[in-house]
């Protein structure tokens, strides 16, 4: 917009409204121009060009004023909430908790790292050198007593308890001939012995009967041919008397060796039942099995590999017996003794703690640490 005065009027610049910036017009100071006056007019004519002005550009810088004032209180209400939010957390009451003073003793808690550990963990291995040929267990898994874990191969064993009992089944049958041999000597005997007490009664008969016709004889009451038929019945049934006995004796000696061989085959069959029973034992060391019940902790060997006596195959941990190993300054352990309660926090039980108790503390330290291992049981189980 282009200024416009009038004549006898002085000329003002249009950059004067700028200074009508503050919170009135009225506010720019008044002054008399040089040679003009009041009553010539020169007011007049300022006033008369600031009302075309401010038509329009006040207007304009009225709406500017009024939304920083409205964006100022705004600002300014935020900053005041903001400010009483934060005086009210931290002017907030803090909680307390409220308990009777009494006066105890309080003892030093002592700390320690450790590791669970099972008291009871056996070496499982074979009896037997062998080639494993089957693995039934791995590690984690969980056994009863006398489960099977690995089985070596048995063939050889086998063939050997075949032969073990092929000899074991010789010598009873050796046993029983002597045996049905002794009991046909026994009869024979038996036999040998009622024929001499028959042929005994007879020749005794015989011989009384031999006495008497030769008392008769010599009275003259038979004739010698009489006398001389009953000497020789005698005399026959003596010499049978003596064959009878010698038979008799003969029973009983053949008695006596199948006797003998009976006793010396009877022991062959003992034997042949330890050679079985070994054989039996040795095929049975080819399983290899659970001595207790409780976790493979690991597994050394595959299928394939060759054991011997001593060598182990799985190692196998009784849960029941489980308790903690821990290390503690050999200058605090004096506090600590055995029976004492523990309290024990399990890295895979986080945030519970587990009643324990001091159940063994070993005397000897650790060289470089200078730390005792305590043994701690769980009450839990």
């Amino acid at each position: 917009m282009t200024p416009r005065w009038h004549p006898g009027c002085f000329p003002v610049p249009w950059s004067a409204p700028l200074a009508l910036a503050g919170p009135a017009t009225s506010h720019l100071p008044r002054r008399e121009l040089p040679g003009l006056s009041q009553a010539e007019g020169g007011g007049s004519c300022l006033s008369r060009s600031w009302a075309q002005g401010k038509g329009t550009g006040g207007k304009q810088m009225e709406r500017r004023r009024l939304r920083r004032t409205v964006k100022g209180l705004l600002l300014g209400g935020g900053l005041v909430a903001l400010a009483g939010g934060g005086a009210l957390f931290l002017l907030r009451p803090t909680p307390v908790t409220i308990a009777e003073v009494a006066l105890r003793d309080i003892a030093p808690a002592i700390q320690g790292v450790g590791t669970v550990e099972a008291k009871v963990v056996v070496q499982v291995g074979a009896k037997i050198t062998g080639r494993v040929v089957a693995v039934l267990a791995d590690q984690g898994d969980a056994v009863r007593p006398a489960q099977v874990l690995a089985r070596l191969d048995d063939a050889e064993h086998v063939a050997q308890v075949a032969q073990a009992e092929a000899s074991l089944q010789r010598a009873r049958l050796a046993v029983t001939a002597q045996e049905a041999a002794l009991r046909k000597a026994q009869a024979a005997l038996a036999a040998a012995e009622a024929a001499v007490s028959r042929v005994r009664a007879t020749e005794a008969l015989a011989r009384v009967n031999a006495e008497r016709w030769r008392q008769l004889h010599a009275e003259g009451g038979v004739a010698r041919a009489e006398l001389d038929a009953r000497v020789t019945e005698a005399a026959a049934a003596a010499d049978e008397l003596k064959s009878a006995e010698a038979q008799r004796q003969a029973a009983v000696a053949e008695g006596a060796v199948l006797q003998a061989n009976l006793e010396m085959v009877q022991p062959d069959i003992r034997a042949a039942e330890a050679a079985l029973a070994t054989a039996r034992a040795r095929q049975a060391d080819t399983v290899v099995v659970s001595p207790l019940d409780g976790y493979v902790v690991s597994r050394d060997l595959e299928p394939g590999a060759t054991v011997n006596p001593g060598t182990a195959i799985f190692k196998v941990a009784d849960p029941r017996t489980a308790w903690v190993t821990v290390h503690v300054d050999e200058r605090e352990s004096g506090g600590i003794a055995v029976g004492d309660p523990a309290e024990i926090a399990l890295r895979s039980l986080a945030g519970r703690m587990l009643g324990g108790r001091i159940a063994r503390i070993r005397r000897e330290s650790d060289r470089v640490t200078e730390q005792l291992a305590v043994d701690i049981t769980f009450e839990e189980r």
